[in-house]
């Protein structure tokens, strides 16, 4: 016979399970107010798009991880998905622009320091600059064919 308290146990206990699946990946951050938007020159056709995944990923704070650890930023990217971005901000002049260089070997040695960084350490113009590389699925005339990494989360976007 179930006692009592394994009755109520056996009735909760599914109910906080099913719960916890609406209420998406919890992310370590600041509790302080979120940060300010990036000065990255996104697209027009872009800019709610990002804002709506940076505040329902991270609450719009850029150095946010989430308990796990694997999902880093204010768009919760894996530091696989950030890295492999680099290629593609060197290539589409992302790097250059930041640096304020056109040397390509410099592109490339930042580009480099960057993998060898945790993402979430990032300034903001560059996780954007991933976040769009990514987004647009590394063609410039493909927009928005990488949206599939930010498909699912607490909200739609």
């Amino acid at each position: 016979m179930f006692k009592r308290r394994d009755m109520q146990a056996a009735i909760i206990l599914p109910l906080i399970l099913a719960g916890s699946v609406f209420m998406g990946t919890p992310v370590e951050a600041s509790h302080e107010e979120p940060a300010k938007a990036s000065t990255y020159p996104l697209p027009k056709y872009y800019q709610a798009y990002e804002e709506c995944v940076r505040l329902r990923e991270s609450n719009g704070h850029w150095t946010s991880r989430n308990p796990s650890r694997k999902y880093l930023g204010a768009y919760q990217m894996t530091q696989e998905l950030a890295n492999g971005a680099t290629y593609w901000m060197v290539k589409r002049g992302d790097i250059a622009r930041y640096l304020g260089t056109g040397n390509l070997k410099e592109q490339r040695e930042f580009a480099e320091m960057l993998r060898s960084s945790s993402v979430h350490t990032w300034d903001p113009w560059l996780q954007t600059a991933a976040f769009r590389r990514t987004l647009d699925g590394h063609a410039k005339d493909q927009p928005w064919s990488g949206k599939f990494h930010w498909a699912g989360g607490r909200w739609s976007c």
